[in-house]
């Protein structure tokens, strides 16, 4: 109940002496502040980035849009409505691709954040049996290698603190799934320098993560 949240947030922070910092942890309740930010801040200090850059960072097809434009890596990637569309998009990639949700906050009704597909008969199963025939999804070209969690902090666009992990096993057997085993590793000059153009472009204010398949 995201109304009935927000009140009791409310009602709990009236109740300080002192408006207070509010930090959301996890993507969820970030859209949430972000959503009802202009009520919020009467009562605290968000901290997170401007609502409209929240919006923006959330829907994958954006960002992978503004990727392409700011000339860093991206597999090849379409938007796809029908199992038709996805056939003909596939084909001209070359197996295998990956079918990804629109919204990073609405995963499958699954709970998988990406499912794979080898072959044309794994496209028909996924379209076939999906709840909403009428959903837009992400189609890309399967990259094989190490997902590596890009994390920092930004100030107007400008990076003033950064982090670098790998992650070396997720909680799906197929690597599509959250990370449950990482490795702290030397930053890379190339992957910093792709979050500086990110941060840039949104003239990003507060922390972050961007994420990367290394081979």
């Amino acid at each position: 109940d995201e109304a009935g949240f927000v009140d009791a947030l409310i009602a709990h922070l009236i109740r300080e002496n002192t408006p207070p910092l509010v930090f959301p942890i996890g993507e969820d309740y970030l859209e949430c502040l972000a959503r009802h930010a202009p009520r919020l801040t009467s009562y605290c200090k968000l901290v997170i980035p401007a609502p409209q850059t929240v919006f923006a960072c959330l829907d994958k097809s954006r960002m992978y849009h503004l990727a392409e434009q700011l000339g860093i890596p991206l597999a090849d990637t379409q938007v796809v409505s029908s199992e038709r569309q996805a056939v003909v998009a596939a084909e001209s990639m070359g197996f295998p691709v990956v079918i990804k949700p629109i919204d990073s906050l609405r995963p499958f009704l699954t709970g998988k954040k990406a499912i794979i597909c080898t072959a044309q008969e794994d496209l028909s199963r996924f379209f076939r049996f999906r709840p909403d025939k009428n959903d837009l999804v992400i189609l890309q070209k399967f990259v094989q290698g190490y997902r590596h969690d890009c994390e920092f902090a930004a100030k107007d666009g400008h990076l003033v603190a950064y982090f670098e992990m790998r992650v070396l096993r997720t909680d799906r057997i197929d690597g599509t799934g959250y990370g449950v085993e990482v490795v702290s590793v030397a930053p890379s000059m190339t992957l910093r320098r792709h979050c500086e153009t990110l941060a840039k472009s949104l003239n990003y204010s507060g922390v972050g993560a961007a994420q990367f398949l290394v081979e």
